[in-house]
């Protein structure tokens, strides 16, 4: 088994998956566990201001989530 982080699902709910690497890690939200709600959102927003990705955000009910994370 490989670690895999999700990049995108397309439309038959199939998930895109990149390794999880230095190449890729702009990709990914970071959070700062002693930081509050507004210091983690405006970092992560200035990070891809600066330097954009291709992403689009997803809305998975919980009852089915493990269902889909498995494929």
């Amino acid at each position: 088994m490989k670690i895999q982080a999700v990049k995108s699902i397309d439309e038959n709910g199939k998930m895109e998956t990149v390794d999880p690497t230095k190449k890729n890690q702009n990709q990914f939200m970071r959070v700062d566990k002693s930081g509050d709600f507004f210091s983690n959102f405006f970092s992560n927003f200035f990070s891809q201001l600066k330097n954009p990705t291709n992403f689009t955000f997803f809305k998975v009910p919980a009852p089915v989530a493990a269902e889909k994370a498995q494929g």
